[in-house]
């Protein structure tokens, strides 16, 4: 008797246990694998061990657009934003950096309206300390004219001042994800 099937089961209730775990493998086998990407773990500061960005990404957002185009898209729009592109997989369909340095800004707008990194006397210090992001966009086709897209955000900050303060991590207001997203959305069609 298989080890899977329980002794107090009557010949017949295995047999169709059986034909059933067998037609289970063979839909699942029809089905196509679709391969997780490596998660992506960094240690910024503020941080005491390394955080896996993909666990804070924002839920997905679907574009009309092939994978390809919205590849390109999504590295442009991260150039654009003066993001260093430090991680390229097309394989995987994962880009981003894992080591944005920035101060006050971050495209047009202050880093404080991104990030919560607490404050002190000078205001928000997401706006006056420097701040480490890692910012990456995973791409996932749906069908060949629509892309899943994902992008996640992690950030640290350290008082510039010097080191007698200990780095701060920040919290995402999710502002920045949705909005980068959305500059992807409208980035494709120039494709």
């Amino acid at each position: 008797m298989p080890p899977f099937m329980p002794p107090f089961m009557s010949w017949s209730a295995r047999a169709m246990m059986s034909v059933a775990i067998v037609a289970l493998a063979g839909v699942a086998a029809l089905r196509p694998l679709s391969a997780q990407t490596p998660p992506i773990r960094l240690r910024l500061p503020g941080y005491f061990t390394p955080m896996s960005v993909d666990s804070v990404a924002m839920p997905p957002v679907v574009v009309r657009a092939s994978r390809e185009v919205t590849y390109k898209a999504a590295n442009a729009v991260l150039t654009e934003l003066k993001i260093p592109v430090t991680t390229q997989d097309p394989a995987w369909r994962v880009l981003g950096s894992g080591s944005a340095s920035m101060i006050r800004k971050l495209g047009r707008e202050r880093l404080s309206a991104y990030l919560n990194c607490g404050s002190g006397m000078s205001g928000s210090h997401a706006d006056g300390w420097r701040v480490t992001m890692a910012v990456f966009v995973w791409l996932e086709p749906v069908t060949a004219t629509e892309t899943r897209i994902r992008v996640g955000m992690l950030a640290g900050a350290q008082d510039v001042e010097g080191v007698s303060k200990d780095p701060v991590a920040c919290g995402s207001s999710g502002v920045f994800e949705a909005q980068l997203a959305e500059m992807i959305q409208k980035r494709v069609a120039l494709f």
